[in-house]
């Protein structure tokens, strides 16, 4: 039996989110992220860019709570997508989110983006916890 490669981590929003109807009954809301690796004092940090897909109930669910800068934990798992193009096999990798939540600890003061999440984005997320 063949395991899955499991994600989770710390991201921020790269783009706006796009929550897209698939069919009568479902959702799938997709996200650009990057991941930014901490490094030490005076060295380049790098980022890594990759898409996310999140599906059905979540992804109603958070779409109102996300916008382009957004601090995001997700926990999800690898997938590789494999087409053909113009005779060309592609591929390329993204996370099918399985949980995503904001990072509310950011909301208390702006982040070095300067991102300042609404009141009502806050509201939700307070509501939502309880």
């Amino acid at each position: 039996m063949m395991g899955y490669a499991n994600v989770s981590g710390l991201f921020r929003l790269a783009a706006e989110p796009e929550l897209k109807p698939i069919g009568t009954s479902r959702s799938v809301l997709k996200l650009r992220v990057r991941a930014t690796n901490r490094t030490p004092k005076n060295a380049p940090a790098t980022s890594m860019f990759f898409d996310v897909e999140v599906w059905g109930d979540l992804a109603e669910n958070a779409a109102p709570l996300l916008s382009k800068g957004t601090e995001v934990m997700i926990q999800g798992r690898l997938q590789e997508d494999e087409w053909e193009k113009d005779g060309e096999k592609r591929r390329k990798f993204k996370v099918t989110a399985s949980d995503i939540g904001v990072a509310v600890s950011r909301f208390s003061d702006a982040d070095d983006t300067g991102f300042r999440p609404t009141s009502s984005q806050q509201a939700r997320v307070i509501e939502e916890a309880f």
